[in-house]
């Protein structure tokens, strides 16, 4: 999903501002001043919001609306393959969690124009994204890769961040995804304080019980222009929505998968959950599988 022009311009003007002393950026006992796009909200803070392991950073934080997806992304002095990220579940957080470096938060309109914004120049990305939009509320980050080319030294290989039954996940367009780490002991203390700030700032779904999908099931993404959506699976039905290409559902019910029907949940951008019966050939997965309880 595209976001609009003022709402990237807002927030380049602020990274501008953060990105070398503490000018412009929000402080520690003041609400985040956050710009909301597509189901992400990002916001930046001055260095004396910090605390180990970025003390002395100024942060970008970067969090998914309707799920507890949230980016942490430290700019301190370090070369820029050295800077440290955290990527967690918010409101899960003892859940798994990815401690990252070298990684550059960019929204969805890049994945659009094929390249990321550099300190000196956009750079491309590694392989062609997978797929070529950006999810409702999906946090995009990048890494920077060494490339065999004299004009474009490095590219960009894209990584997903969303929200899944087990906590936060991170896909990569080139299917070497990072592990999650089962202790982060290091970034508890900033990761409950951006928490908190975050919850104060309102721009965030209330989690619903109803909302949860079966433990263990599987996301997949909408791989054609349009995805009808019925309430049953029979294409004799009346179509009752449709999704486009790159929304992002969770895998309900494959038992009529071999008929090619699957079961799928989308949450909207308010938090809103639709249950709706998909063709499987629409979403970006394998051959038929057994059910999902």
């Amino acid at each position: 999903m595209r976001p609009t022009l003022a709402f990237h311009a807002a927030w380049r003007a602020v990274a501008v501002l953060c990105a070398g002393a503490t000018f412009g950026c929000v402080a520690a006992d003041r609400p985040l001043q956050a710009t909301c796009d597509g189901g992400v909200c990002v916001a930046n803070l001055g260095e004396e919001a910090a605390m180990a392991p970025c003390a002395g950073a100024t942060l970008l934080l970067a969090w998914r609306q309707a799920g507890g997806a949230t980016l942490i992304q430290c700019n301190t002095s370090d070369a820029e393959m050295d800077r440290p990220s955290f990527a967690y579940d918010r409101d899960h957080p003892a859940a798994p969690a990815f401690a990252l470096t070298g990684m550059r938060f960019f929204m969805g309109d890049a994945l659009a124009a094929g390249s990321v914004g550099d300190q000196f120049a956009a750079r491309g990305f590694c392989n062609p994204p997978k797929p070529p939009r950006m999810a409702p509320g999906e946090i995009l980050i990048g890494e920077k890769v060494p490339a065999d080319d004299e004009k474009n030294p490095y590219c960009y290989r894209v990584l997903r961040i969303g929200t899944t039954p087990g906590g936060v996940a991170i896909k990569a367009d080139d299917n070497d995804a990072p592990k999650a780490e089962a202790r982060h002991a290091d970034w508890d203390k900033l990761a409950a304080k951006m928490t908190a700030l975050i919850r104060a700032t309102g721009n965030v779904a209330p989690a619903a019980a109803s909302h949860a999908a079966p433990t263990g099931a599987a996301v997949a993404h909408i791989v054609h222009a349009k995805a009808p959506l019925r309430d049953a699976p029979d294409a004799g039905l009346a179509e009752h929505g449709w999704l486009v290409q790159g929304d992002e559902v969770t895998l309900l019910d494959r038992s009529r998968a071999a008929d090619g029907w699957i079961k799928v949940r989308y949450v909207g951008k308010s938090g809103k959950a639709i249950d709706r019966w998909v063709r499987a050939d629409d979403l970006d997965i394998a051959a038929p599988a057994a059910a999902v309880h």
